[in-house]
């Protein structure tokens, strides 16, 4: 099994490439709307058309300057 620097390398040199969906699951986290996947899913249910993204987060409440990191661009917002 690769690990996360192994998939970022890969990706890091041809952006336009596919990333496995078990290459993605590397990346996934518990986000806010995992409350649909359901207890007893077997993965993410947009793990499919999630895409890596770099993006910059603040990693907590005192950091003064952004981190740059890669995560899946796959969070939909909720509809209000």
């Amino acid at each position: 099994m690769r690990n996360k620097d192994d998939v970022i390398a890969v990706w890091e040199k041809d952006k336009r490439r596919k990333v496995a969906d078990s290459d993605k699951q590397l990346f996934c986290r518990g986000c806010r709307m995992n409350h649909y996947n359901g207890q007893y899913a077997k993965q993410c249910w947009h793990l499919r058309g999630a895409k890596l993204k770099k993006r910059e987060i603040y990693m907590s409440l005192h950091s003064v300057k952004p981190t740059a990191v890669v995560t899946l661009g796959c969070f939909i917002p909720e509809y209000h």
